[in-house]
């Protein structure tokens, strides 16, 4: 086999990789995060997207003779089953995955999802970036210049039907991406009231 016949054997290799392959690749890297508890303690979880968290909300309220009411630790418990894969004791490797929060006490539950929470929501400070930087990108004020964030950019461009989603690729967002795309769609209303 000569260079030639080489190459054109890998490009055809790489053209009939699947597109649908890379992008279910990358999603899978995007959606893990491992968590590490007193570096003994490995905890392997996976970003739940919006879709899975609104309806953990949902589940999570309760009846009682006054009325429904909402219940955090329910919700609590039912995210972190959902989101944790396994847990790797470092010290004598040995793996958990079948009844993992029966395995951890409250304390450790209590670290992971504070750590979790950081992961699936936005933080106060990030909110207030986006929805400034929304509000001047949709305000046209030439008169000073702000840092556009590229998911704003994203966002315009669906509203004015430059870019679409698939209904697969609306339900698999994270909670993160949904919330920033609700805040910068509020940011652009709010400036269309006032104009």
């Amino acid at each position: 086999m000569n260079k030639t016949e080489a190459l054109e054997k890998l490009l055809n290799w790489f053209e009939s990789q699947s597109t649908e392959n890379d992008q279910a690749e990358s999603f899978e890297f995007k959606s893990k995060y491992i968590h590490t508890i007193d570096s003994r303690y490995e905890v392997h979880l996976k970003c739940l997207t919006w879709k899975e968290l609104l309806s953990i909300k949902a589940k999570s309220f309760s009846k009682n003779n006054e009325g429904n009411f909402f219940s955090t630790e329910r919700q609590k418990r039912l995210v972190l089953q959902l989101a944790i894969e396994k847990i790797i004791d470092k010290n004598n490797q040995e793996v958990f995955n079948k009844n993992i929060l029966d395995n951890l006490s409250y304390e450790a539950v209590e670290e992971i999802w504070n750590e979790y929470q950081s992961i699936l929501h936005l933080s106060a400070e990030e909110v207030s970036l986006v929805y400034t930087s929304a509000q001047k990108y949709f305000k046209d004020s030439s008169d000073e210049y702000y840092p556009v964030f590229p998911e704003i950019l994203e966002i315009d461009y669906i509203l004015k039907g430059i870019v679409s989603l698939t209904r697969q690729e609306f339900n698999l967002l994270s909670n993160k991406e949904f919330e920033m795309m609700q805040l910068v769609l509020a940011a652009k209303n709010e400036i269309v009231k006032k104009l």
